[in-house]
Order: structure tokens, then sequence, then C-alpha cells
């Protein structure tokens, strides 16, 4: 911390030098570290989206997040880890069509959901599937 003038250095880190570890110590200790804070971080965005939905602002059903995000209307977009939903989304009308992921025309859905969102500077979070706020796979919070 004496050398470095980044604001986002963590306060309490590893004080081993980084080459006296093996790699998965290493590992070991980086993530006690962090844990904490990834924990927070993902409690206030599901508090936040919880928040959010109950007012209306946010969404799971993949429909609705469909047309949000064609009109650039997600602030944050979470979506659960190593899911696939096979589909696309029809561009002109935001309408999903449902398909399986061995036809050429078909994506992942959740994929093209956070394609869109960080193309209009939205946030997109991938928690695991036991930090989801939902089961459908993904979860949006509104812009407006």
């Amino acid at each position: 911390q004496s050398i470095s003038h980044n604001p986002l250095l963590m306060k309490e880190g590893i004080k081993t030098a980084y080459d006296a570890l093996d790699i998965d110590t290493l590992r070991e200790n980086v993530w006690e570290s962090i844990e904490p804070l990834y924990l927070e971080k993902t409690k206030v965005l599901v508090d936040s989206y919880e928040m959010a939905r109950s007012k209306f602002l946010g969404s799971d059903d993949l429909a609705q997040i469909a047309r949000a995000a064609l009109e650039n209307n997600i602030s944050t977009l979470l979506i659960e880890a190593d899911r696939i939903i096979p589909g696309k989304i029809n561009l002109e009308t935001g309408e999903l069509i449902r398909g399986e992921l061995n036809d050429p025309d078909i994506d992942d859905l959740l994929d093209d959901f956070a394609e869109m969102v960080f193309k209009n500077k939205g946030e997109v979070v991938v928690l695991p599937k036991e930090r989801m706020p939902s089961d459908t796979g993904a979860a949006a919070i509104y812009r407006y």
C-alpha cells in the first residue's frame, strides 16, 4: 500500500510474497480476503433487485427482460452461472423464440441478454444458482 496509489487496493491483504505460495494456497488466501466483500456485494444486489421488483422496476420474467433490454431499460442484470436457456430474441418485437441449441439459428438467451445490457452500459453480474433471487436464470433491475 505504501507503493500503490490504487484507491481500490484492499487494506487487508495477503502478507506473504505471492511467489512463496503454491497456486492452491494463494487461491485460498485470496478467497479468504475477498469472500466477505463478495458476499456483501451479492447481498446488496439481490436486496436492490427485490426492492426494485416491489416497485415494478425489476423482473425475472424472461420475456419482460428481453423487451427491457431492447429498450435499453436495464441498469443491472443478474445471470445464473452455468445456465443455458436455448432461444433467440426477435430484435423487432422483443419476442422470445425457443429452440434447441443444435439449431444454428438458436443461441443462449441469457448470453444474449448479457450482451445487450453490457452494450448499453448496464451492469451484468453472474451469480451462482444459490445466490440468485429467482429460478428463471435472470433477474433485471430497470433504469426507469
